[in-house]
């Protein structure tokens, strides 16, 4: 039953690249794009713990660099990165309420970013 979650998982994880790679500059909202893939990640990596979340970070972030066309392997290295940094705040003690799934997905989105722009410069 463990495994078959995990399928399930990334075929979820899937339909939102493929979701991000076709929609994903129509639900840009003054030069702000939504990152359909890392919110996922974030609930995977929150349900399943870190070995799965960074293992699904990073077949995710593989296949959206193939899909996509940018420069292979910053997207599954961010991915794992982002996966690895949720599941160690949740082990150092964050409770998990409505707040701090805010605070996860504003924080992680934001290391991102900053982490993105500096590989690209």
């Amino acid at each position: 039953m463990k495994y078959f979650s995990k399928i399930i998982h990334l075929f979820i994880l899937i339909f939102f690249i493929i979701f991000q790679i076709v929609f994903g500059e129509q639900f840009e909202i003054y030069y702000i794009s939504f990152d359909f893939i890392l919110i996922t990640l974030i609930a995977i990596t929150i349900k399943d713990g870190l070995l799965t979340g960074m293992l699904l970070g990073f077949i995710a972030g593989m296949i959206f660099d193939l899909l996509s066309s940018t420069v292979v392997g910053i997207s599954p290295f961010l991915f794992s990165l982002s996966a690895f940094i949720i599941a160690r705040l949740i082990t150092s003690g964050l409770k998990l309420k409505l707040i701090s799934y805010v605070f996860i997905v504003v924080m992680i989105t934001e290391i991102d970013v900053v982490l993105l722009n500096i590989i690209y410069y």
